[in-house]
């Protein structure tokens, strides 16, 4: 388990009248490290990229199951129902498609391969347990804007 866990958060904010966003994922036992920043996007959506990005890294590594810990319980709500019910209404609520809905495609298509344990990690907690402490890691790593810097080395919800 601990070797394939990842951390996963997201953040935006305003510099001037643009709003900026950062996702980043970590895996603490590898110290490997994802990131992805950009433009126009909110803070959820940064939460939806950060675990794109882990779950991309293990479906590539063609891993057969995944520990994932967000802070986002609507990311972990996300992962651990609501894709099959939008998978039957055509990734739709009404006629209005989700919103990140390439991204949720992504991710319910590659569960198919591996499968995704999802914890609820309580926020910006003093560190009490691991998890705490490496949720804290990765929410430090959104602070940073510039993508090219190196980065510095719960509550289960569902099975997906």
């Amino acid at each position: 388990e601990k070797t394939r866990a990842w951390f996963t958060d997201g953040s935006a904010w305003y510099a001037g009248t643009t709003q900026k966003w950062t996702a980043a994922a970590l895996q603490p036992l590898s110290r490997t490290s994802l990131k992805d920043s950009g433009e126009g996007k909110s803070s959820q959506w940064a939460e939806l990229q950060a675990v794109h990005l882990a779950v991309h890294f293990a479906w590539k590594e063609k891993w057969p199951d995944m520990w994932l810990y967000t802070d986002s319980w609507a990311i972990a709500n996300c992962l651990a129902g609501w894709s099959g019910t939008w998978k039957t209404y055509d990734w739709k609520i009404g006629n209005k498609e989700i919103w990140g809905r390439v991204t949720r495609i992504d991710l319910f298509e590659w569960t198919k391969n591996i499968k995704i344990f999802v914890f609820h990690v309580n926020v910006h907690q003093r560190m009490t347990s691991a998890e705490e402490n490496f949720n804290n890691l990765v929410d430090r790593m959104t602070y940073s804007v510039n993508t090219n810097q190196p980065l510095s080395p719960s509550t289960p919800v569902i099975a997906w």
